[in-house]
């Protein structure tokens, strides 16, 4: 009996570990624990913050984004979300706890063989072929969907330290360029100053430059007393105290890229978290149909039950006290079919629903990539109209109207908008140029991949020449 109970114990055991095994749930956790190792804690996301880089005046944009990065407190607590929900994987795919009763017998119960006074039983629970696995693998797409949301995280983070970075860079570009314009108009009102005492130049010269440089210096202290604000918007995606000291940027890091909307639109639908926290979402959904099929069947329970018997009062009975060890088997009986009728239907739903959700997303973000490539090529096109062409024929106007100003050939107000003219123009191409900038930051954040990385066409044409020879 005692051989056979321990026979039985080790079976059940045995059976707990392999029967209806999900085929994913180790291989599964793994890979995703290498996901960790590789990308989160190698410099995306690492919760230590002691390696972060230094932002000073050499610093560039790359440094900001793996400060950012490495610092965010949002991303530390989605990578946690991550986390937890990964614990729900080794949840989903257990087996149901076994179940141990004992019984005790006020009154014993006479046998032949003695009366039975206590009873001890065990016993577990298989849930139906295939049905662990599905809830394992419907678990763990969740938890893949959940790590896409931290990728979401992070590139729409990259994208608002992009954005607010340029616009720094603008804003010091403004007010360099401002003071530049400030200075020359400064010269320029010595001079029609000085003209006007020698009767060459009008008193209302005079005035219309001291309006302009009253303006200007407006401006100026306005655009000067900007640079906190903006600084305290950089700091926050940082995390880093508002009043910390943001050095000017020296230039724009914009990748030489020829967009190609067809190979976008490609990156787009097979690189974009968001969907490919919905794809996972979807097979979730799927997993979860193929489980409302077999909620439907019964679920298995065996156990063992061991009985322990008293001497028998009348002597010499044979096997007299001799203890009881019983299998059982057992099944439950899904009787009630409109509720799993109920369950099937409500998952059906739920995975059409979410595949709506899939193609609605992709619409969306279908055309917000449009927008965005309209926005870098417009942007583009206009620093190419302004630097090679614009500003060189208002500079050259300016240098026209000055001599012709200082001969007493020409007008001061002509003077003065040839040199408004070439302000305006240069303030156009430096926020085109941001713009160029943001644009490409919000591609890569659609396609979720970092466009310095894909070679221009000029690049493309040098290796090829190289290959052939």
């Amino acid at each position: 009996m005692k051989k056979i109970a321990i026979l039985f114990i080790i079976t059940t055991w045995t059976c707990s570990v392999a029967f209806c095994k999900p085929e994913s749930g180790a291989g599964i956790t793994n890979d995703v624990y290498a996901m960790e190792d590789s990308e989160y804690f190698s410099g995306e996301g690492n919760q230590v913050s002691e390696n972060l880089p230094v932002l000073d005046e050499e610093a560039m944009l790359k440094d900001y984004l793996v400060y950012a990065v490495m610092n965010n407190p949002e991303l530390k607590a989605a990578f946690i979300r991550w986390k937890a929900q990964l614990e729900k994987v080794p949840q989903a795919d257990a087996f149901p706890d076994p179940m141990f009763s004992y019984t005790y017998f006020p009154r014993t119960i006479e046998t032949r063989v003695g009366p039975q006074r206590q009873k001890f039983s065990f016993s577990q629970t298989f849930p139906w072929f295939g049905i662990r696995d599905l809830r394992g693998r419907a678990a763990y797409e969740v938890a893949s969907a959940e790590w896409q949301h931290l990728v979401i995280l992070k590139l729409h983070l990259f994208l608002r330290v992009k954005q607010i970075y340029h616009e720094y860079y603008y804003l010091g570009r403004t007010i360099e360029i401002t003071g530049e314009n400030l200075k020359l108009l400064n010269y320029l009102e010595s001079v029609v100053r000085a003209n006007y005492k020698t009767g060459l130049a009008r008193y209302t010269d005079v005035v219309k430059a001291q309006v302009l440089i009253g303006e200007l210096e407006d401006r100026l202290r306005t655009l000067r007393e900007m640079r906190g604000p903006v600084a305290a918007q950089l700091n926050a995606a940082l995390n880093r105290p508002a009043d910390t000291k943001v050095p000017w940027p020296d230039e724009i890091e914009e990748p030489a890229v020829t967009l190609k909307e067809p190979q976008l639109d490609q990156w787009l639908k097979e690189h974009n978290p968001e969907l490919k926290a919905i794809g996972h979402k979807a097979t979730s959904k799927a997993y979860l149909l193929d489980l409302a099929d077999k909620e439907g069947l019964p679920n298995f329970t065996v156990g063992i039950e061991f009985i322990d018997i008293g001497q028998a009062r009348m002597p010499d009975v044979p096997d007299s006290g001799k203890n009881a060890l019983g299998l059982k088997v057992g099944l439950n009986i899904p009787l009630w079919r409109n509720k799993y009728n109920a369950g099937r239907r409500e998952a059906e739903m739920q995975h059409a629903n979410i595949l709506f959700e899939k193609q609605a997303k992709e619409n969306n973000l279908e055309a917000a990539l449009k927008l965005a490539v309209f926005g870098y090529q417009d942007a583009k096109r206009k620093t190419r109209l302004y630097k090679n062409t614009l500003i060189p024929k208002a500079e050259e106007s300016l240098r026209v109207n000055q001599k012709a100003f200082t001969a007493g050939n020409a007008d001061f107000l002509d003077l003065i908008d040839a040199q408004q003219t070439l302000l305006e123009y240069r303030l156009a191409c430096e926020r085109a140029s941001s713009d160029s900038a943001i644009s490409i930051a919000r591609i890569e954040m659609l396609v979720g991949r970092d466009l310095s990385e894909w070679p221009s066409d000029t690049d493309a044409a040098s290796e090829a020449e190289s290959n052939e020879n």
